[in-house]
């Protein structure tokens, strides 16, 4: 598999949780979509909070049988890239490693399949516990309502709804206390997951073969967290910290902020002599304040692409085809916004992040298109 297959199979797992979060909304709106604005209505709907949690557990079972063996294959394809990495390095050396197949290495990703396998486990249990919430904290909105009427209770509910969907449904929260959302989380969990095997494959061979020295590559708007570190030479295991040469180990980078989730950078060998710190960005001339007007873009694009999502969260949780069709009018504003803004700012058009095209019901198809 190559580099750019990889990250197509990548992108291809964050669809995936995109999808089965519109999914658990759609199920959701379609449980309350048919309020009568009665006491009753509302206490027949909470009574009947074991069979969605039958209807959300189907949908994360498929999720499940889709999502992991994809993971698994990331993860591996990954760690087997960044091995191949380091033997091609050293093959350019002229030398030659006795008993490097990567078949005879690749049982080293197990660890990280396992780690994987039991992140998204956890990650599945909280997102069945999340969906029931929601469910249960819509209809706590109608209850004070008493006989409000039908049409009062559904707006009520949606607006309720409304606010789940912005946020959409989450899947972890980190140390800090952020929420991430199933798509959000997806896209963190793969890359960094995707990373840190690859850096792992790498990393695992470079020491037993007696490299020590790495150099971090540059990227063109890099984050703050990373830009301190890009070109700088570091030490795998600590024992060549003090070579002229090193500004700290890889542990050190790490608990400052390089590899953070998302992050895009990677190691390679370094050879005293040899191996040129200038990087790429130097070579084109590129500026800090480029760097810094790249990152801004990516950030407001980044930012586009949630409300993007949003938009498409809220049309899977509407309770009427007007309120669908009102969500679906936003969706395709959001598009052209996105695609007006890459093209004047030449962005490569992540259309990964903005999740596949949506598609109206047959009731809200018939109503007279909305134009923003």
């Amino acid at each position: 598999m190559t580099p750019n297959q990889l990250q197509d199979r990548g992108r291809a797992l964050l669809n995936i949780y995109a999808r089965v979060e519109e999914r658990l909304l759609e199920i959701i709106a379609r449980r309350l979509g048919d309020p009568d604005g009665t006491p009753v209505w509302v206490q027949r709907k909470l009574a009947e909070t074991r069979k969605i949690r039958s209807e959300i557990q189907r949908a994360l079972d498929a999720l499940n049988a889709e999502a992991g063996p994809l993971a698994e294959e990331l993860i591996r394809e990954a760690w087997a890239q960044g091995y191949e990495s380091f033997l091609a390095e050293i093959r350019a050396q002229g030398i030659e490693l006795e008993g490097m197949g990567i078949e005879a290495n690749i049982q080293r990703a197990d660890a990280l399949i396992r780690d994987a396998a039991a992140q998204l486990d956890a990650v599945h249990t909280h997102i069945l516990r999340e969906t029931e919430d929601i469910y249960r904290a819509v209809l706590a909105e109608a209850l004070p309502l008493g006989n409000a009427g039908a049409e009062t209770t559904r707006q009520v509910m949606q607006r309720a709804l409304n606010r789940f969907a912005n946020l959409g449904i989450t899947a972890f929260v980190d140390k800090a206390g952020r929420k991430w959302g199933m798509a959000e989380y997806a896209e963190m969990a793969t890359r960094t997951g995707m990373m840190r095997a690859a850096i792992s494959g790498y990393t695992q061979d470079a020491i037993e073969h007696g490299e020590d020295l790495v150099i971090v590559s540059d990227h063109s708007d890099e984050c703050p967290l990373c830009a301190a570190w890009e070109r700088k030479v570091l030490s795998l295991t600590g024992a060549q910290r003090n070579h002229p040469d090193c500004a700290g180990t890889v542990a050190e980078a790490t608990a400052a902020g390089l590899f953070h989730p998302n992050c895009e950078h990677s190691l390679t060998v370094y050879i005293p002599g040899l191996t040129h710190i200038e990087g790429s960005k130097a070579r084109l001339g590129i500026t800090p304040a480029q760097d810094a007007r790249g990152y801004q873009n990516r950030q407001k694009q980044r930012y586009m692409e949630r409300t993007l999502r949003q938009w498409k969260r809220r049309q899977a949780a509407a309770m009427s085809p007007e309120q669908e069709r009102k969500c679906k009018a936003r969706v395709d504003m959001w598009r052209r916004r996105i695609r007006d803004f890459t093209e004047e700012n030449n962005l490569p058009r992540m259309r990964h992040r903005e999740g596949g095209r949506v598609i109206l019901s047959d009731a809200a198809r018939k109503l007279k298109p909305i134009k923003l």
